[in-house]
């Protein structure tokens, strides 16, 4: 259900900031209010999983509030994303993960999607 509309909002995101995977589901929550929470949940890990697939988007550590963005290896992004943990709105000297758009993604949005 990763829809080019979904795909482009999401990369969007990306391209703005390093966007916490909690507002990911955000914007999902906003657009598909009709599914339950746990089929957003999955929409949300597909569609990032999509992006990193894609190679539009890599994934950062960060230790909040306003660390240093840390790149992770691809080996770690499926653990990292299937832990409800990092989903939502982190606290304080807490862990966080963010994806921001590659040179690929920022490339995509505006010659794929434009």
């Amino acid at each position: 259900m990763s829809t080019p509309e979904l795909l482009k909002h999401i990369l969007w995101l990306a391209i703005e900031d390093y966007s916490g995977l909690w507002e990911v589901v955000w914007e999902i929550n906003s657009r598909y209010g009709e599914l339950s929470e746990t089929e957003r949940m999955v929409l949300a890990r597909q569609v990032v999983r999509d992006l990193a697939s894609r190679g539009w988007v890599a994934l950062y550590r960060c230790q909040e509030p306003y660390g240093d963005m840390v790149p992770l290896s691809l080996e770690e992004y499926e653990r990292l994303l299937l832990n409800p943990a990092y989903w939502v709105q982190p606290t304080a000297d807490s862990v966080s993960i963010r994806i921001s758009a590659t040179e690929a993604g920022e490339r995509a949005y505006f010659e794929d999607f434009e």
